[in-house]
């Protein structure tokens, strides 16, 4: 009676995280206990995969990185997130190159943090590769190697980034680039001192309203 007891329960936890466990519901008690509790077991591994594979909207993840880069437990937050996120977008890629990048800036080995900007320069080539117009990831890139010393050799692209974001921000909404985005990289460019008077006329132009 207590394993016919134990069974129903278990048959019962499947059924809860499975629609397709119903079939269980009408077999005999033939089952073995191990047997059920194995199933039970595969059915909430794949379920957490499910949930961890899911990809966050992009205005979350953008909102998550702009308050990442205030403070630190914002920072490791969004760097847990992102090692989570699905690689299929390129503008996932960039996001975690950034992720990479913030890691970068804590930890006592500068090895370590050596490697995660590789890394990040790694997701950052990925991403630009696939989109080379794509405003957001240049400003994402271009922000991330203006704090990087020079002497690392791992700041190649400011320019080539900067030229980009000139030549197309007045296209930033067919980019989906929203008005939030574009006031990041308006304030980031022109305090960056790397645009000239006439660029920086260019930028503010984006958006007149």
């Amino acid at each position: 009676m207590a394993n016919s007891y134990k069974l129903d329960n278990i048959r019962y936890l499947i059924g809860k995280f499975s629609n397709s466990s119903n079939i269980l519901y009408k077999m005999n008690y033939g089952i073995s206990h191990s047997k059920l509790l194995l199933i039970l077991s595969i059915t909430l591994f794949l379920k957490k995969s499910i949930v961890l594979a899911q990809e966050t909207p992009l205005p979350e993840i953008r909102n998550m990185f702009n308050e990442a880069i205030k403070s630190e437990s914002s920072r490791e937050k969004f760097c847990r997130l992102m090692a989570k996120q699905p690689t299929k977008e390129p503008i996932m890629l960039a996001y975690k190159g950034t992720a990479k990048a913030l890691e970068a800036k804590v930890g006592w080995n500068p090895l370590s943090r050596i490697a995660n900007l590789k890394e990040a320069d790694r997701l950052f080539e990925r991403a630009i590769a696939q989109e080379p117009r794509n405003i957001e990831m240049r400003f994402l890139r271009f922000s991330m190697q203006f704090y990087i010393p020079k002497w690392l050799g791992l700041s190649d692209n400011l320019y080539e980034d900067k030229q980009t974001i000139i030549q197309n921000i007045q296209d930033y909404k067919s980019l989906n680039i929203d008005d939030g985005v574009l006031d990041w990289i308006q304030e980031f460019m022109i305090d960056s001192g790397y645009c000239s008077q006439s660029e920086i006329a260019t930028i503010k132009a984006a958006k007149t309203d």
